[in-house]
């Protein structure tokens, strides 16, 4: 920008501005490659033109659009964001300089440079929200967890940050194995906010890494009798009940356990659902219900092993030993490594008097399986096979 060497007639000034059509700048949040932003600038560049005057005399909206233009061009944005600086100096109430300085550099992936941006721009228009949070997920997605995690930290110094980006921040803390930060975290947003289930499901997810189902079940009953539990989405309340009923399956609290996956599937329709219901009414000794419950399973999943597996289960409580063999061989199928299928294959093939397929399996399943099956399981299929009796067909 030159500075202008000879003074201008004021009522030449003031009588060509007259003339010149007034620069309309666009909202704060048009596309930055908008033709509104482009016929801006055009108008600001012809008004320019009328009025024979250099870039010190333009106004502050004129300023404004014409960088957005010029930072169209990636090269050109350090000049544009000189521009947005020079409009903000000659309009010091107005925070739209700084406010497209901080989207311009946050498209350009210059994450901390807009922080700063944006920052100044709520300094002049206090209502304005920082974008931390939208910024830090950027920065996620392009740098990886411990930029996106230095940068949360270090903006969360200069602010206070938003409920959402603490929450967000938290998780983080979990993903990098700072775990003692995260629950420190996590219990002071659910002490400044009681009302929110956000910080019970961290909590929750943490207990749950530990096998601490007590405290995971104690962390997800508040989460889900909480205020804000009801303002979440069906989706997000169906989810928070299968976590709550799975953390009462594995705590072996049966009953609380099918209430709470009840919940889940009154607001959703999922497999995996289904088949942790399966579970849990058959541990609450209904296994005629419990394979209902495993069907629906496969009808929306026909390729879910542990479904099979569970339906051969019913069927052998049941007393159904060909549908019990059908079943886990469709388990065995869509899951040939799982040594736990062919055990339970062998069993239901000793109760068919079956000893050469019953010692086949067993055989298999112990090679496969090594130390990491039940021995208890074991035990019981080989018990299963030596009751066979001698004289029984192959």
């Amino acid at each position: 920008m030159t500075l202008i060497k000879k003074s201008f007639p004021l009522f030449l000034y003031l009588s060509i501005f007259g003339c010149s059509p007034a620069v309309m700048v666009p909202p704060a949040n048009e596309p930055l490659d908008s033709i509104a932003w482009q016929s801006c600038a055009t108008k600001a560049t012809d008004r320019e033109g009328r009025a024979l005057i250099d870039d010190l005399t333009m106004d502050s909206k004129t300023l404004l659009c014409k960088a957005v233009v010029l930072a169209g061009d990636e090269k050109n944005i350090d000049e544009a964001i000189e521009m947005l600086d020079e409009a903000a100096v000659r309009d010091k109430l107005d925070h739209r300089a700084y406010y497209m300085a901080g989207r311009i550099l946050a498209t350009a992936g210059r994450y901390e440079e807009a922080f700063s941006y944006f920052r100044r721009s709520q300094k002049r228009y206090p209502q304005m929200e920082v974008p931390l949070l939208r910024l830090a997920k950027k920065v996620l997605d392009a740098n990886g967890e411990d930029e996106a995690l230095r940068f949360v930290e270090k903006a969360c110094k200069s602010d206070n940050c938003s409920f959402d980006t603490n929450a967000f921040l938290a998780s983080l803390y979990l993903k990098v194995q700072r775990v003692e930060d995260a629950e420190v975290l996590y219990k002071k947003m659910a002490k400044e906010n009681p009302d929110s289930p956000i910080p019970y499901s961290g909590l929750a997810k943490m207990s749950n890494s530990t096998n601490d189902f007590k405290s995971e079940i104690e962390y997800l009953n508040s989460a889900t009798n909480s205020k804000g539990f009801l303002e979440l989405s069906n989706d997000n309340k169906a989810s928070m009940y299968y976590s709550l009923a799975f953390a009462c399956y594995n705590n072996e609290d049966y009953q609380q356990a099918k209430e709470a996956i009840d919940n889940a599937l009154q607001l959703g329709d999922s497999a995996s659902w289904y088949l942790l219901s399966g579970w849990i009414i058959n541990n609450l000794g209904d296994p005629a219900m419990a394979s209902i419950k495993f069907t629906r399973a496969i009808e929306i999943d026909k390729k879910l092993a542990p479904a099979y597996a569970g339906l051969g289960d019913t069927n052998l409580t049941l007393g159904q030993t060909k549908k019990a063999i059908d079943a886990y061989k469709q388990a065995i199928f869509y899951d040939p490594l799982n040594p736990i299928y062919k055990l339970k294959l062998a069993k239901s093939y000793a109760k068919d008097n079956n000893i050469e397929q019953a010692k086949t399996l067993l055989s298999d399943a112990i090679k496969t399986g090594k130390n990491n099956i039940p021995q208890d399981l074991i035990i019981e299929v080989s018990t299963a096979i030596a009751n066979i009796p001698v004289s029984s067909p192959k």
